[in-house]
């Protein structure tokens, strides 16, 4: 559409939607009867890569929101892609926690 009008063309930055994803889990419900401990903080890495850094928010006293992901796309995104879903689960069994490893997942969240 700037394209069309070209005395806006160097006036209107371009803007590219994000697409990402993260997670919701349960690390109180876990198998083998093994659980995690939420932590009543939210904590967050240093920022990598292009993106924050990874972040844990608790939800109530039985889930956790890990997240996210975030990447340039020309076009909006309605599920996760297995990338994301790995590196998300990685780094928080990594590093948060590693009795992560055992929770069961709620929620996986894209957009």
């Amino acid at each position: 559409m700037l394209d069309q009008l070209p005395p806006l063309i160097r006036r209107v930055p371009r803007l590219f939607s994000g697409g990402g994803s993260s997670l919701i889990f349960d690390p109180t419900r876990c198998y083998g009867g093994k659980s995690a401990a939420i932590v009543p903080h939210v904590v967050r890495t240093p920022n990598r890569s292009f993106a924050c850094g990874l972040h844990m928010i608790p939800r109530g006293e039985l889930h956790v929101y890990v997240g996210a992901t975030n990447y340039l796309s020309l076009q909006p995104w309605s599920t996760p892609n297995l990338s994301d879903m790995h590196f998300l689960l990685e780094c928080a069994i990594e590093q948060l926690n590693q009795n992560f490893v055992w929770s069961q997942l709620v929620k996986w969240n894209t957009g």
